[in-house]
């Protein structure tokens, strides 16, 4: 098990939420030029991936910290 701190799990999370902003804008771009060819496959794919991103991104946000003291 990988344990992230504070920071890495934000910096991660702000990683995905601007990977996932790109490969929407990707996805826009495709369906513009193809939107039911291969074009539109690929933009699908995109928009899947932006998805992911963002459900692994908000995972993230929504872990505490604990701390134990002695």
């Amino acid at each position: 098990m990988i344990n992230l701190t504070d920071q890495e799990r934000e910096k991660f999370a702000l990683y995905l939420e601007q990977d996932a902003a790109s490969n929407r804008a990707m996805a826009a771009q495709m369906e513009k030029m193809d939107p039911t060819g291969t074009m539109g496959m690929l933009a699908t794919k995109y928009k899947n991936e932006a998805t992911a991103a963002m459900i692994v991104a908000a995972k993230l946000r929504s872990i505490e910290t604990d701390t134990v003291s002695r």
